[in-house]
């Protein structure tokens, strides 16, 4: 859809590919732009270094998101005010430790603090989101692990205990004993 930014990923992992041609990129999922972002991915000539598997399940999505290193989410407003809320998606992958590249005014600013656990991106801005990409593929082992510990830790905070527990917490005044913990 519309909101989820992808020609601009495209335009700068076309950029990131012309470098290093063993990049892989992965764009799950089906939607109304599916032709028309196909159609991009062949005009840029970056069609064996982008892979469509479509509309995915739970299980393969695990996969794909333990064999990725850095997820990207180049989300847009766009006319009308439609945009992002806090993907599921980016906590899941903060989950999983991936380096997260995602779009200022999405949402994800929320729980990425820009080169803690995470990059953030102007919307719209190719050039800052190849520049970003090539800092996140250029980090030193140190650096990314750092980051990742930092995605993880932030990512526990959003896990269904968690939230269930600060939500009785919140409206009910009930906290988890010591003990319960």
């Amino acid at each position: 859809v519309p909101k989820k930014g992808l020609p601009v990923l495209l335009e700068a992992i076309n950029s990131i590919i012309s470098q290093d041609p063993s990049i892989l990129l992965v764009i799950a999922g089906e939607g109304p732009l599916k032709h028309f972002v196909h159609d991009l991915v062949n005009k840029k000539g970056i069609s064996k270094n982008v892979y469509f598997p479509g509309f995915i399940s739970r299980d393969t999505k695990i996969r794909i998101i333990n064999a990725a290193d850095i997820f990207v989410l180049p989300s847009i407003t766009i006319p009308g005010g439609d945009r992002e809320g806090l993907p599921v998606s980016l906590l899941e992958n903060m989950a999983h430790g991936n380096i997260c590249i995602a779009t200022l005014g999405s949402g994800a600013e929320d729980v990425i603090t820009h080169g803690v656990n995470g990059f953030l991106c102007p919307q719209g801005n190719a050039e800052e989101l190849t520049n970003i990409l090539r800092s996140a593929l250029q980090q030193s082992l140190q650096e990314k692990n750092r980051m990742q510990s930092s995605a993880r830790d932030l990512a526990v905070r959003f896990a269904w205990p968690n939230i269930v527990s600060e939500y009785n917490e919140h409206f009910f005044n009930l906290k988890k004993s010591r003990n319960e913990t």
